[in-house]
């Protein structure tokens, strides 16, 4: 039975419309998968651009990230750069993990980052020393992360980062009494707070070692040449969302963010 002329004509035109769709949306499943092969994030995006590997990652260098990879395992795959890499953008830039996963196919960055911040951060230790054999001056600043979460940070006079603190619950004055780096001070060597701009001089009465305090002007020349001493690795510092407005979604990692930052800060 022959169809009618105007129904045949109408299931054509439904048939070319159904058909102009699949191909449509064909193409654009096509297109999206070739975006996403464009966009596949991994290390290779950084190597050999040492400018946004810093940005990434906070490293200095695309060198830098690689000897950070061999100190922890000493032969890496692509796919240990990959989460190495996730690792440290997070503790950088704060990414959202769903962004990270998306970013870099097939990862899960909320069972790689924990693991790795953990090795990392045992790894990363030796570079925040505190000197050895040295009567010297440090600085130390008291750096808020959130409303009365602090940590304290302790520097040489070159900069160099020799001591942090975890970070605590605590006013700024309280954690400065508390902290234990004091007992790394010589006789008669001196601790800059910034601060509260306060010069703390390790003294011995009687066989007990006490700081004796005394409050510095702004213009003081021990001030500001403390304030300078430090500006550009607090300015690093201050560049890694961690020690920034960081989502501590990793709060058991926390310390250990805060101290691979730091050690990154001693890389340049």
């Amino acid at each position: 039975m022959e169809l009618p002329t105007n129904v045949r004509e109408a299931v054509e035109r439904q048939n070319e419309f159904l058909y102009k769709h699949v191909m449509k949306l064909r193409g654009e499943n096509m297109k999206r998968k070739f975006l996403q092969t464009k966009i596949r994030w991994s290390h290779g995006i950084i190597q050999g651009n040492d400018k946004l590997t810093k940005y990434l990652t906070g490293c200095p260098s695309y060198k830098m990230f690689e000897w950070v990879l061999q100190l922890v395992v000493k032969h890496g795959s692509g796919m240990l750069h990959d989460q190495l890499m996730v690792t440290l953008m997070k503790i950088k830039l704060d990414i959202d993990d769903n962004y990270l996963n998306l970013l870099f196919h097939n990862m899960n960055a909320q069972s790689v980052i924990p693991p790795w911040s953990n090795t990392l951060h045992i790894n990363l230790a030796q570079l925040i020393q505190w000197p050895q054999n040295s009567k010297s001056k440090y600085v130390v600043d008291i750096i808020e992360l959130r409303p009365n979460l602090h940590v304290v940070v302790v520097f040489t006079m070159n900069g160099t980062i020799c001591f942090i603190s975890e970070a605590i619950v605590r006013s700024s004055k309280l954690l400065f009494d508390e902290c234990n780096f004091k007992d790394k001070l010589k006789e008669n060597e001196k601790i800059i707070d910034v601060k509260h701009k306060l010069l703390h001089t390790l003294v011995d009465n009687d066989g007990v070692a006490n700081l004796r305090e005394v409050k510095l002007e702004d213009d003081s020349p021990i001030y500001t040449d403390a304030v300078a001493a430090i500006k550009p690795s607090i300015e690093k510092l201050n560049s890694f969302a961690v020690f920034n407005d960081m989502n501590f979604s990793y709060y058991k990692n926390m310390n250990e963010m805060l101290r691979i930052a730091a050690a990154i800060v001693n890389f340049h």
